[in-house]
């Protein structure tokens, strides 16, 4: 999946209060050039849509403040779903611990 593909898909997930209505109108979507991308849509509704401590587990508030610079306050605020994780640090931070 291409960025400009995955930005489609993820603007169009807020209409979608549920992942396989939305995968079914994804699979339809005039954006693709080739084979199905059921289980790449599946994995951007999860990471997108976990709660912050679920999508970070294992660590910590404070392994994860430490780990990508980011003020504890505002980590906390994920955990505690008091701010929203936005869809890109969401994506980039998945692909980090993955990574690790």
């Amino acid at each position: 999946m291409n960025y400009k593909q995955r930005n489609y898909c993820i603007t169009k997930m807020q209409k979608y209060a549920d992942r396989d209505d939305w995968i079914a109108d994804m699979l339809q979507a005039p954006i693709w050039d080739d084979d199905s991308r059921e289980e790449e849509l599946t994995y951007l509704w999860d990471v997108i849509n976990l709660p912050a401590k679920d999508l970070l587990a294992p660590y910590s508030i404070k392994d994860i403040s430490e780990m990508f610079v980011i003020p504890y306050r505002t980590v906390q605020d994920w955990y505690g779903n008091r701010r929203r994780l936005a869809a890109y640090l969401r994506l980039m931070m998945k692909e980090s611990i993955d990574r690790n």
